[in-house]
């Protein structure tokens, strides 16, 4: 189905700003989209279509998109229903919910496993902007039509993305910025990271095969710190140890303790998914609780102690979602919206 977000010609500024409120601060194209079609769908259920297309005018979506994509919604949550799945939903009623329902950390989850291995290091932090490295293509950038482009507030160093397009430059589109912990549990095979090899040219690639995605080009070891969001209590080098994933293209370093702990919680999520697939009516949430609630804490602590977004004391968020705006200026730079203060200020004089 395709995007159903619209971008007209002669109000672009608006539009985009509009995707990125559904966004907020979650960096996740994908979570906009599903706030955008919640959203769209409550108020088709509770005010009728009429009101659901006033709403698709005022938000810059596309009615019949969405239509779409709740028919494909339907037709999928059958094919579940009938194999045992997920239960079947006694009312449109009692599934209708808003934005505030998204659990955004298992979301984030989701779209790893569902992504992978399409994922990239966030690779420049900075108040002019963020570029990703992919050990395919190196320096990448966030598509401009991206809730990403342009954003200085990451709260995970890393991103699952839907799909490269290379014009100028290699772009990612559908973003959401993943935590390290979700590409460990939910991605590929765990492997024993590439063995340094000063000797041999192989031994040379290998290793800088396993940094080609670090997180600062004057600083290689610095892709090993994508698990430090995994280390709130810093220890010393010898109480460390790493993991690759995608034969060794990344490479986590984390406490061992830690990263002990996600290979135990992983043999037992993918043992649930067994059981799960063997038994379509097992209650995950039920009978795997103490599981669930372990993964969510490693994540939960993951964004704990994630670095905070580089933003000066007197830069202020735009009121619809935009981002971080230099203190020097009066309006956001993407949509047009004026400083709070200003803005009252106007309306004042």
């Amino acid at each position: 189905t395709r995007d159903f977000f619209l971008l007209p010609a002669d109000a672009k500024r608006e539009a985009d700003a509009s995707r990125r409120a559904f966004a907020g601060d979650t960096a996740s194209d994908h979570v906009a989209s599903a706030r955008a079609y919640e959203d769209w769908r409550t108020i088709r259920f509770t005010k009728g279509p009429d009101a659901a297309r006033a709403f698709c005018r005022e938000r810059f979506l596309s009615h019949d998109a969405l239509e779409r994509v709740a028919e494909t919604r339907r037709q999928l949550r059958s094919l579940l229903e009938t194999a045992g799945f997920v239960r079947r939903e006694r009312s449109l009623r009692t599934s209708v919910s808003g934005k505030d329902a998204l659990d955004v950390a298992v979301f984030r989850a989701v779209a790893c496993a569902g992504l992978f291995p399409k994922i990239a290091a966030v690779s420049k932090r900075g108040r002019r902007g963020v570029l990703a490295r992919t050990h395919e293509d190196g320096r990448v950038e966030f598509h401009p039509g991206s809730v990403n482009s342009n954003s200085v507030q990451f709260p995970f160093p890393w991103v699952a993305y839907g799909e490269k397009v290379k014009t100028q430059a290699v772009y990612l589109r559908d973003t959401t910025c993943v935590p390290a912990c979700a590409v460990l549990l939910l991605g590929g095979e765990l492997e024993s990271p590439p063995k340094k090899n000063e000797n041999t040219d192989a031994g040379k690639a290998d290793e800088k095969k396993a940094v080609v995605s670090a997180g600062d080009e004057k600083d290689p070891s610095r892709f090993d710190s994508a698990g430090t969001p995994m280390n709130p209590t810093s220890g010393s080098s010898a109480s460390n140890d790493s993991v690759g994933v995608l034969n060794g293209a990344y490479v986590f370093s984390a406490p061992t303790r830690t990263l002990d702990a996600i290979k135990r919680l992983r043999t037992v999520f993918d043992a649930t998914l067994r059981l799960k697939a063997e038994n379509p009516n097992l209650d995950v949430a039920v009978c795997c609780s103490a599981l669930v609630s372990a993964v969510r804490a490693l994540m939960e602590d993951e964004a704990k102690a994630a670095p905070k977004p580089l933003r000066a004391p007197e830069d202020w968020a735009c009121p619809r979602g935009c981002g971080v705006v230099f203190a020097s200026k009066k309006r956001c730079f993407r949509c047009g919206t004026a400083k709070p203060e200003e803005d009252a200020r106007e309306r004042d004089g």
